[in-house]
């Protein structure tokens, strides 16, 4: 759903660009993930690793990781991007173009530099999990270029 130039090529794996939200808490709760959640994401984040890997990517050095955020509400989605500054992410310029049934949605990445080794990047797919249970928008996995 997302537009680029063909020239950016990335691996990237994809959590349900529009399935309904899943774990979203009451506003005074913090966001939790699921054994189930855990689970599945830990397997398409060992996917991803080994699609790059695979594609010839030197996985011991530092790569630009861009963790992709949709959603329906340009506040909300402006509100991720704030956080994630304050978390020490680099924010990606905030996009927006219509689905398949004419909706509008807004999208953005948050973007950190490091050594993608599944330690780094569990870690930072939590993060970005619950950052987006907390403002009612899906992240919408992970990608980087390849780096030789």
């Amino acid at each position: 759903m997302r537009k680029r130039g063909s020239i950016f090529i990335i691996i990237s794996q994809i959590l349900s660009l529009f399935a309904p939200l899943s774990g979203i808490t009451a506003p005074n709760k913090a966001p939790t993930e699921t054994k189930g959640e855990r689970t599945i994401r830990m397997q398409k984040d060992r996917e991803v690793l080994k699609s790059l890997a695979d594609a010839g990517s030197n996985l011991k050095k530092p790569h630009e990781i861009e963790f992709h955020f949709v959603g329906y509400e340009n506040a909300k989605i402006t509100a991720v991007a704030e956080e994630g500054k304050k978390m020490g992410y680099r924010v990606s310029k905030i996009d927006s173009f219509n689905d398949e049934k004419n909706r509008k949605y807004w999208y953005f990445d948050l973007i950190q530099r490091l050594i993608p080794s599944e330690k780094n990047i569990f870690s930072h797919t939590e993060a970005m999990t619950l950052l987006a249970k907390k403002h009612a928008v899906e992240f919408d996995g992970w990608g980087c270029l390849i780096v030789k």
